[in-house]
């Protein structure tokens, strides 16, 4: 068997006994294809039978991805796939080990038997929730892979910090030996385009694309609006600053409510998440509104429940609703381009809007539509509305 850097490392984790396995990094640097033979190995010289599930975000996926190469695997070591294969759901037994291959396109598969070990490929297209569901149903190793492309929630509930969680990152570099020269001649194109974007001061998609898949490094979700933003730990000192609180209404989606600071000299907005959640009662969220915001510091709600304002009102917070118009929301956002912009570093879901927050595009051509998706704005679109306010009422930037 014909082996990597990557299968090493990966091997020598699993026989530390690290519970969570993660291999990030580029493309064509044998994560998956590492993981795979690794969970064959195992399969071969197990001395007691064990559950093995690899999983991912569809079953066509899986079925042209991980399904192949772990067959290519098979082959390679001379096994006659048809005697240990059974199709519908796709599970090989070998050694009275079994692995078996699940495509949880609808969460409530999830809800299914425990097993032994999981592997999830492309884990940052698998939502928290049904990951959280496999995990807790894995009694021994999860082996997790995926490609940087933006944060998900291996990085907001920071996995990497856990003590028996290993990071392994990889490039194609440790695999070169395995890439044909055209594979190898379109990374190099990839890379002379990255190059010539850097140089020219405007990084696009092929910096991107590169960051990501040539160099296994974090990068930027394609087609994003925002990114003049960064996190922040404390507001600076020694500076004029206004608040405002800004309210989004729920019902369906999460109520919010987000404590905003202007820097208007220099041009800077402070965002901090305080309230993010569906279904909250309203004399809750009054209450903790009166306790956070100052008797005349303004409160800035989206228009849609007038009747949510006016409990507000007669609460005694400075309440106001705000402006909606045709294209209001195209204004917001040309609104924030204009600041730096800085997000609290525990304001999990506002760091997560703003990683994700992107153009609406064509489907057959991927050309921007000019529309923001919906979704990903629930304190993005408040924090708008209270620029908006700002700029109208208390003074023009």
């Amino acid at each position: 068997m014909i082996t990597t850097r990557v299968f090493a490392e990966t091997l020598a984790a699993y026989n530390a006994g690290y519970r969570i396995i993660a291999n990030k990094g580029g493309t064509r640097s044998s994560k998956t294809f590492s993981e795979l033979q690794l969970i064959k190995t195992i399969q071969t010289h197990s001395r007691k039978p064990r559950v093995i599930t690899t999983v991912s975000h569809s079953f066509p996926h899986l079925h042209s991805g991980a399904i192949r190469d772990y067959e290519k695997i098979l082959e390679t070591d001379g096994l006659n796939i048809d005697a240990i294969r059974t199709k519908n759901p796709h599970i090989y037994t070998i050694n009275k080990n079994i692995h078996e291959f699940v495509g949880f396109d609808k969460p409530g598969k999830a809800l299914g038997s425990a097993r032994d070990i999981l592997f999830a490929n492309e884990a940052n297209k698998i939502p928290f929730s049904i990951i959280q569901q496999l995990i807790m149903r894995t009694t021994e190793c999860i082996f997790l892979d995926w490609n940087p492309s933006e944060d998900f929630w291996f990085d907001t509930e920071e996995f990497e910090k856990r003590p028996d969680c290993k990071v392994i990152h990889s490039t194609f570099y440790d695999n070169i030996q395995n890439l044909t020269e055209g594979q190898l001649q379109e990374l190099r194109e990839a890379k002379t385009k990255a190059l010539a974007e850097d140089a020219r001061g405007q990084r696009g998609y092929w910096w991107n694309w590169w960051q990501v898949y040539g160099l296994g490094l974090k990068g930027q979700l394609e087609g994003v609006i925002f990114q003049n933003w960064e996190k922040y730990k404390e507001l600076p000192a020694d500076v004029d600053l206004y608040k405002i609180w800004c309210v989004d209404w729920g019902g369906g989606d999460p109520t919010t409510f987000t404590e905003l600071n202007i820097d208007a000299d220099n041009k800077n907005l402070y965002i901090k998440q305080h309230i993010y959640q569906p279904q909250i009662r309203n004399s809750d969220f009054i209450n903790y509104i009166l306790k956070h915001a100052a008797k005349n510091e303004l409160v800035i709600c989206d228009s849609a429940r007038k009747d949510k304002i006016f409990e507000l009102q007669v609460s005694g917070i400075a309440a106001h609703k705000c402006r909606k118009y045709p294209g209001v929301k195209l204004d917001n956002i040309d609104n924030l381009q204009e600041f730096a912009i800085f997000v609290h570093k525990d304001s999990i879901n506002a760091i997560d809007e703003f990683s994700k927050y992107k153009w609406l595009s064509d489907p057959i051509t991927g050309k921007s539509l000019g529309e923001p998706e919906d979704g990903n704005d629930h304190i993005i679109d408040p924090v708008g509305y209270a620029i908006e306010f700002y700029r109208r009422m208390i003074r023009p930037l």
